[in-house]
């Protein structure tokens, strides 16, 4: 399977007709390649040495082809089975060569529906008032989950592409005893799970034993963990990772999990349930590197932390959203233990005590990350640490408001000398637009940037300066653009943006949409102008512009662009908004 047949392949109607069965097969892969490049790639290099390895055996040069099979297995991501082959058998130290195996354990009730809370995003949005050719820039839910299901349909006639329940561990490797050489990292994936039986336990405690490093990523999946308690007791040492979203924990796991002494990493997310007997003593993982902590609800997370940490000191990421008014001090504790801390995300929905924890950062001088969101933030005490973050990558303040022009000059300043900066999201409120043309022109000092967002705060002018740092070359590196809901930008300050956006050959996606209540109705030279715009951006594969009104000349100059682009089978263009009502036609 190359890159042409799966381009081509997937819009041959006569094909589709002839092979049903290798069309949806292909329809399925070909999904992959466009919304998980990553998956794609372990699906694609796991299909490429089953080849290269048939060839092998089957024209007796196995000896002579282990060199490049050696070499392509170095830190490649590929599925469990692969270890099903002869070849692992014959050279079980190619082993070690591996990055990480996979195994996904996956439960009969699957479902591909997403539950969008429409009604509460949409519930204080009145239909817009448009012209009856604009009318397909909406979709009513109703309709698109009609056509959803079709898609749907396909999903289960392929679910024989997703691994059974019970991984399959009967050849190759599988039959040495004992076993020379070890996984050195395993990462297990369980979705929509209830309690595993016997047959599974069995299974999971023959791979545990073969692995050095396990680890979990449970999803939906509650009263998995107490199921498994054979095979993690007898492997506690290399459970390295928990990351579980959308399940809750009973005291026996709880405290299962608190006996994985080798647990280097921690997540929770997408429960309204606080496992505070597992909080509590998170002091029992010395070697604990990352905690995230994503709670539904109100639950004060911080209460029911350690009130002392005197063993955690290798604290490398730490992200903990909480809403709820806390006392900070543990968290202050915390990150003054972390000597080592890199990443750092805080929602604290409250203002208590942020003196103590911008302090409590400056002393984080290896800090990598910073994610602020929530009220727990001031700007001016932050503008003045920001120098003291030398090794600074990722900078996310979009949910922060600098309404101070002083303030706002101070941190474009301080942005110019971060050179290591590779994403930035700025700041809303009237301070930053203020300087928003500076901080454009800072960008000329950071080139490393591949990811840049501004929300709420760009006008004509200022978008145009994107556009002009762009052109003379400030954006070599940048795979992503966001200037999404800046409603202060006119018809003519996009289309002076188009006409002069140039010199972008690494940008993946843009981002123009704006709210239901800005869309904006635009002539035929604002689409044209878009057009080729679009077409100077060689590696161009999103297009953002929800809330642009476009009818069916407009969307035909875009589909030509879309046809003539190098990126042509993958540039897709979000334009149409999934609603809950239908939009109000003007006679």
């Amino acid at each position: 399977m190359d890159k042409e047949s799966l381009e081509n392949m997937s819009e041959n109607e006569d094909y589709m007709k002839l092979h049903p069965e290798t069309f949806l097969w292909l329809h399925f892969v070909r999904g992959l390649w466009l919304n998980s490049p990553e998956s794609f790639s372990s699906f694609l290099s796991e299909h490429l040495l089953n080849i290269a390895l048939n060839f092998a055996y089957q024209s007796n040069t196995v000896a002579a082809c282990s060199p490049v099979i050696l070499q392509f297995l170095r830190e490649r991501t590929l599925a469990l089975r692969v270890l099903n082959s002869q070849y692992f058998w014959d050279h079980p130290e190619s082993l070690l060569l591996l990055g990480r195996l996979k195994v996904s354990i996956n439960g009969n009730e699957i479902s591909s529906h997403v539950d969008y809370s429409f009604k509460t995003y949409f519930e204080n949005l009145q239909p817009p008032p448009i012209d009856k050719e604009y009318t397909s820039a909406f979709e009513h839910i109703s309709e698109w989950k009609r056509n959803f299901a079709e898609d749907e349909n396909i999903i289960k006639h392929y679910r024989n592409i997703w691994p059974r329940v019970l991984p399959d561990i009967s050849e190759g490797y599988w039959k040495l005893s004992p076993k020379p050489y070890k996984i050195p990292r395993l990462e297990v994936g369980v979705n929509n799970m209830g309690p595993a039986d016997q047959a599974l336990l069995h299974v999971l405690m023959e791979i545990f034993s073969a692995s050095q490093s396990i680890e979990f990523h449970l999803f939906n999946s509650s009263g998995f963990l107490e199921s498994i308690r054979p095979a993690l007791e007898l492997n506690k040492t290399s459970v390295t990772k928990c990351s579980m979203s959308r399940l809750e924990l009973s005291r026996a796991e709880q405290e299962l999990l608190l006996a994985l002494r080798a647990l280097q990493s921690l997540e929770v997310s997408g429960t309204s349930q606080i496992p505070d007997q597992l909080f509590h003593n998170l002091d029992k993982f010395p070697g604990l590197k990352e905690l995230s902590v994503r709670l539904d609800g109100t639950q004060d997370v911080l209460s029911v932390l350690p009130g002392e940490f005197p063993n955690l000191h290798h604290m490398e990421k730490l992200s903990i959203h909480t809403f709820t008014e806390s006392d900070l001090s543990k968290l202050v504790k915390l990150i003054q233990n972390s000597p080592n801390l890199h990443d750092i995300h805080l929602k604290c929905d409250f203002l208590s005590n942020c003196e103590s924890l911008m302090a409590a950062l400056a002393s984080c001088k290896k800090l990598r990350e910073i994610e602020f969101s929530g009220r727990c933030f001031e700007a001016m005490p932050f503008v003045t640490l920001l120098p003291n973050f030398v090794f600074l990558k990722i900078l996310n303040l979009k949910g922060q408001q600098f309404s101070d022009k002083e303030t706002s000059e101070m941190f474009a300043q301080a942005l110019g000398s971060r050179r290591k900066l590779e994403e930035l999201f700025l700041p809303k409120g009237d301070g930053i637009h203020q300087v928003a043309k500076l901080i454009v022109q800072q960008c000329l000092q950071l080139p490393c940037l591949r990811v840049l967002a501004f929300h709420h705060v760009l006008d004509d002018d200022s978008v145009t300066e994107v556009a002009r740092v762009a052109t003379s070359g400030g954006f070599q590196k940048l795979e992503n653009l966001d200037l999404s809901m800046n409603h202060k930008i006119t018809e003519e300050g996009y289309r002076n943006f188009f006409q002069a956006l140039d010199n972008l050959p690494n940008l993946q996606e843009l981002n123009i949409c704006r709210s239901i209540p800005e869309c904006i109705q635009v002539q035929a030279s604002t689409v044209k102008a878009l057009g080729q715009c679009v077409f100077r951006l060689p590696s161009l594969t999103r297009l953002g512009m929800l809330s642009w009104l476009l009818d069916e000349e407009d969307m035909k100059v875009i589909n030509d662009v879309k046809q003539r682009h190098p990126q042509s089978k993958r540039l897709t263009v979000f334009w149409k908004w999934i609603v809950p009502f239908s939009p109000v036609v003007q006679e």
